[in-house]
């Protein structure tokens, strides 16, 4: 889960009365009063913890945010505020309680709510307007840079690509902080994605650069590949698998596309059988096909995952 849907999986919490323990104790003894929170208060507190939502910088960060409001905080802001208040209740008693009471701690937990949702609406939107490009460039400018004989290999496939994603979502890399890397290493399963479209975020200072990534849209694997082998049919099956794994292992969810170009006489483009994209390959696979149909090289998309059909 990237930090918008673990967010989004924090409870809301809202406005209430809490309960002070008695200064007296069964023994008659005196004792300082303390806030006795309620379940939900407890089980929101668990939650932004198994979520990891702590801001480890908070108190630094609290310094540029204290004179605020809460109604133009950004969504780590918000986590650096939230952070503050559990941190520092372990100091002094009753933070959380004026924070549930004043209706500052609702403000905030609303807030976060709101921001994460609607930062899920502008991603899909993205998603949807970057699987159009990458389609329309492997029908339209992959295809002619093939004929116009631009393409030595997969290397050069690779480079047209990176080249026409670059020009074509220009416009909306600037505007939404997206990137494209090549060669982008995913450390969990240890493969490299031949190009992936990202997003980062600028404010977070971490070297290297692999850490200010935020969120993957796209996952595109290719292959260029000549003559009929059963060899060179397995390296194209391998990038198959590769895509399983991310999905299924890698818990990646975003976007994938298998674009091969097999310079061989073929009966159909298509590599996915129906038992893979009825399945796993469902909602997340694009296949990006070219080959010789009757001696004549075609470009086909088929798409698995209900976008720009």
């Amino acid at each position: 889960m990237n930090i918008d849907e673990r967010c989004q999986k924090l409870p809301v919490i809202h406005t209430e009365k809490t309960k002070w323990s008695s200064e007296k104790n069964d023994n008659n003894v005196l004792t300082l009063p303390y806030p006795i929170y309620s379940v939900d208060v407890s089980k929101w507190i668990d939650a932004f913890y198994k979520l990891e939502l702590a801001d480890v910088n908070y108190i630094e960060n609290m310094k540029k945010i204290s004179d605020k409001d809460i109604s133009i905080l950004s969504r780590d802001e918000i986590l650096t505020r939230m952070t503050a208040l559990i941190r520092g209740e372990r100091f002094c008693d009753g933070l959380i309680a004026k924070a549930l009471s004043d209706g500052s701690l609702e403000a905030m937990s609303v807030r976060l709510n709101e921001i994460t949702h609607s930062q899920e609406v502008i991603d899909q939107n993205l998603i949807i307007q970057i699987d159009g490009i990458i389609k329309d460039i492997w029908v339209h400018n992959i295809s002619k840079d093939y004929d116009e004989k631009h393409l030595l290999k997969e290397d050069c496939l690779k480079n047209s690509f990176y080249y026409h994603l670059r020009t074509r979502l220009s416009d909306i890399m600037e505007k939404h902080n997206i990137r494209i890397f090549t060669e982008y290493y995913i450390l969990e399963l240890r493969y490299r994605a031949d190009i992936a479209i990202v997003q980062v975020d600028p404010e977070i200072k971490e070297q290297p650069l692999r850490n200010m990534v935020t969120n993957v849209f796209a996952i595109i694997e290719l292959k260029y590949k000549s003559g009929y082998s059963k060899g060179i049919e397995n390296e194209i099956k391998n990038d198959i698998w590769k895509i399983q794994d991310y999905i299924k292992i890698g818990r990646m969810d975003c976007q994938f596309y298998l674009a091969v170009i097999y310079e061989t006489e073929c009966w159909a483009l298509n590599w996915l059988d129906k038992r893979q994209t009825n399945n796993w390959a469902a909602n997340h696979v694009t296949e990006l096909d070219a080959g010789f149909i009757d001696d004549k090289m075609k470009f086909e998309v088929h798409s698995y995952n209900g976008l720009n059909a």
